[in-house]
C-alpha cells in the first residue's frame, strides 16, 4: 500500500490521470476481494482531494488470480467507497486467455457493460496472445502474430464504444522496436499503424 500511495502522490503532482495495477492472487477468493477493495479504499482516503483514478486490470484464469472474470472486478468495485476514483483496464491478452472471445467485440463489451458498466472502462492494454482462447495463460504476442489476430484486435480497439479510450501497447520486446518508434517508422511487420486505422 505504501508504495502505491507514493506513486499516486507523485502522479497527482505531475497531473497523471490513471494508476493501473494487477489485482494479484490469493488462495481465498473472499479474502482476495476484501484485501483489494480495502486497499483501494485506504489509498483513496489517503489521497483525498487528488483526482487520479485507480484502475483494476483484467486478468487471466491462472492460479488464484483475482480479476479473471468480469464478475470478480465488479465485486471489487462494489466494495469501493469512492466509485468516481476507480475504474478498469481491459488487457486484450488477459481477457482472451480467460475465455472472452474478441472475435465478437460487441458481445464482450455488452457483457462488460452488463456486469461492470462501461462507465468504469478507462483504458485498454493492446496485445495479441501466444495462446488459444481460454488457455488460462498470459503470454503476450506481437500484434497480428498471435491467436487473437489483427482483424479482431482492430475491430475491438476501434469499436465505437471504446475508440477514444487511452490504449497502451504491451507487446513483447522485439529488436529495434524502440528505434522504429522513435524514427516514427513503424514497419508493416509490427502492425502498429494498421490496428489504429
Amino acid at each position: 500500500i505504501e508504495s502505491y500511495y507514493k506513486d499516486l502522490k507523485r502522479m497527482s503532482k505531475v497531473g497523471l490521470k490513471y494508476f493501473n495495477f494487477h489485482p494479484g492472487s490469493c488462495p481465498s477468493y473472499e479474502e482476495g476481494i476484501s484485501n483489494i477493495s480495502n486497499g483501494i479504499n485506504e489509498l483513496q482516503e489517503r489521497t483525498n482531494g487528488d483526482d487520479t483514478v485507480i484502475l483494476i486490470e483484467t486478468m487471466m484464469k491462472k492460479g488464484n488470480y483475482i480479476g479473471k472474470k468480469f464478475e470478480e472486478v465488479a465485486e471489487i468495485i462494489s466494495k469501493v467507497k469512492d466509485k468516481s476514483r476507480v475504474g478498469v483496464t481491459i488487457d486484450t491478452c488477459h481477457i482472451w486467455d480467460a475465455g472472452y472471445d474478441l472475435s465478437d467485440a460487441d458481445k464482450v463489451l455488452e457483457e462488460f457493460d452488463k456486469v461492470i458498466g462501461l462507465k468504469y472502462l478507462k483504458a485498454i492494454h493492446v496485445n495479441d496472445s501466444k495462446n488459444e482462447l481460454g488457455s488460462n495463460k498470459d503470454r503476450h504476442e506481437q500484434i497480428g502474430q498471435g491467436h487473437i489476430g489483427l482483424d479482431n484486435l482492430k475491430k475491438f480497439v476501434n469499436h465505437p464504444k471504446i475508440k477514444n479510450l487511452p490504449k497502451v501497447l504491451e507487446t513483447p520486446y522485439k529488436e529495434d522496436n524502440l528505434k522504429m518508434i522513435r524514427r516514427n517508422h513503424i514497419t508493416e511487420e509490427l502492425n502498429y499503424e494498421k490496428i489504429l486505422q
